[in-house]
This record gives structure tokens, C-alpha cells and sequence, in this order.
């Protein structure tokens, strides 16, 4: 006589292999999202001067950035600093929001650059605890990406340039994430969903907290024709 085995072992049997598989599949934490836009009228945002839409950003310089309608490339409105002139520089940075104190914080963004011809063109992404308009210099600056006039993109590795193996298009949107860690201070480049660099130390070692995000564009002292730094679909989150 062929026994089957009773209800109850078969109970069991099930409740094993379903902790197997549980204990099999990777945990997936949500992210926490500290701030997010795509500079549409649904976050208040209108075309025109950048602060008409309120608090949360600033921006300064000779071509300030502005919300604008990105036109026939289907993004909607974008956030952007246009300049027709040689040697000027404009800067976009986020205020008031409130980074949750988190010693780890990752950026997500869209970003498109129209180089002027001259080498000393810049479209430039900080990440910090800058109080203010972001800089070039270390002051506060724990990230620094800089994509350069020549086509080359550029993160800063402490003092020194480390160039990530990317193709920079020109005037092709990047979809571009930084991991920063405060703890550590090092961050992590990955561009169109492929990392491209890891463990990059912060440009200034005192800036542990990251409270602030911004963007600087210079047009370089020998611009030969109109250029432009374009942002969109910014989020900001913490695992």
C-alpha cells in the first residue's frame, strides 16, 4: 500500500519551502524621497523667471536659468540657463528643503548641454553643504561633475580630475545619479543607468552633510556660438 504523507507534514513542507524562497529572494528597501521635479505647472512651476515659482530654488549670474518649454523633444518644461556671449556664467541651486539629515544621498537627474565651441565651456553639477550659490572651488562642495567644453565629463576625485569613460553627446539629454556618502565620504557616478565611477573622495572633506544641490554654467572667454545648461526630472532620495 502506497502511503501519502498526512495533511499536517504537507503543511509543513510548504511552510519550509516558502522560507527558503523568502530567504533566497534579495530585500528590496524603499528609497525615500527627500525632494522630486520635473519643473511641470503641476509642481508650480511656470515659464519664465525661476523664482517666480517660489522658495524652493535660486539662481543668479549674467544668463540666469529659467523655466522653459523644452519644445518638441516631449519633456514638457525645463529648468535652463542659455547664454549668447563669451565669458559668462550663470547658477541654479535648491533651497529650503529639507535633506532629513541623512548621511547618505543619492541624486537623480536629467541634464543636456549645447557647448559654445571654446574649450572653457562648463555645465557643472554640485552636491554639498554650500549655504549658498555653488562653487567650483572646494568650499563646501562634496561632488563636483563637470562636463567640459572639449566633450569630456570630469568628477572630481578629492583635488584631482578623474574623467568618466562616458560619450557626452552634444545637445543629447544624460540621465545621470550620484550616491554620496557622508560617512565615508566617497560617491558613485552612473550615467544612463551604467556606473561609471565608485568610491570618488569628497572635493572638500569637511562637507559631511549633504544639504544642498546646484548647477553652474559658463559659456568659456572664447565662445563662438550660443550655449545652454538644461536640467530636468531632478529627485532626490535616501535609502
Amino acid at each position: 500500500m502506497v502511503k501519502f504523507p498526512s495533511e499536517s507534514k504537507m503543511k509543513t513542507s510548504r511552510l519550509i519551502f516558502c522560507a527558503a524562497l523568502m530567504l533566497a529572494i534579495p530585500s528590496v528597501h524603499a528609497e525615500t524621497v527627500i525632494y522630486e521635479t520635473g519643473f511641470e505647472p503641476a509642481d508650480k512651476f511656470q515659464i519664465g523667471a525661476l523664482e517666480q515659482s517660489g522658495e524652493t530654488w535660486k539662481t543668479s549670474g549674467d544668463y540666469p536659468f529659467e523655466i522653459k518649454d523644452a519644445g518638441s523633444d516631449g519633456k514638457g518644461q525645463i529648468m535652463e540657463s542659455a547664454s549668447d556671449n563669451a565669458g559668462s556664467g550663470s547658477r541654479a541651486w535648491i533651497n529650503g528643503v529639507d535633506f532629513k539629515g541623512s548621511n547618505k544621498v543619492s541624486v537623480a537627474l536629467d541634464v543636456r548641454r549645447v557647448r559654445s565651441g571654446a574649450l572653457g565651456h562648463q555645465a557643472n553639477i554640485h552636491l554639498g553643504n554650500f549655504e549658498d550659490a555653488p562653487k567650483t572651488k572646494p568650499d563646501g562642495t562634496a561632488v563636483l561633475i563637470s562636463i567640459r567644453g572639449s566633450g569630456r565629463m570630469i568628477a572630481f576625485d578629492g583635488e584631482t580630475e578623474h574623467e568618466l569613460k562616458t560619450e557626452v553627446k552634444d545637445g543629447e539629454w544624460l540621465q545621470l545619479r550620484i550616491d554620496a556618502d557622508g560617512d565615508a565620504k566617497t560617491f558613485a557616478v552612473s550615467v544612463n543607468g551604467e556606473p561609471v565611477a565608485s568610491d570618488l573622495a569628497f572635493r572638500d572633506p569637511q562637507a559631511g552633510w549633504i544639504t544642498a544641490l546646484g548647477f553652474t554654467h559658463y559659456s568659456g572667454s572664447e565662445a563662438m556660438n550660443s550655449c545652454s545648461m538644461a536640467v530636468d526630472n531632478v529627485k532626490i532620495t535616501a535609502p
